[in-house]
């Protein structure tokens, strides 16, 4: 699923993990995979075949897939 409008929303922290910046570009279309939620509330996603934490994925629920345009910045991913 892709959003219309500008609007993004911060949904990944990048905290360690420099390997999604060397595989994706801001306004690739990338696969989310959302894996699991941890016990601190933290989900684990899986962006373009890159394991990450996510504090927000909205309403979407472990085991769900989805689309979104993305755009980088220096400690974060942003899903459109």
């Amino acid at each position: 699923m892709i959003q219309s409008g500008s609007y993004f929303r911060e949904i990944v922290t990048l905290s360690g993990s420099s390997n999604l910046s060397r595989t994706v570009h801001d306004g690739d279309i990338v696969r989310v995979e959302v894996l699991d939620r941890r016990p601190d509330g933290a989900f684990r996603v899986r962006v373009a075949g890159v394991t990450l934490s996510a504090s927000d994925i909205g309403s979407r629920s472990p085991g769900d897939v989805f689309t979104a345009r993305i755009r980088l910045s220096s400690t974060s991913v942003f899903l459109h």
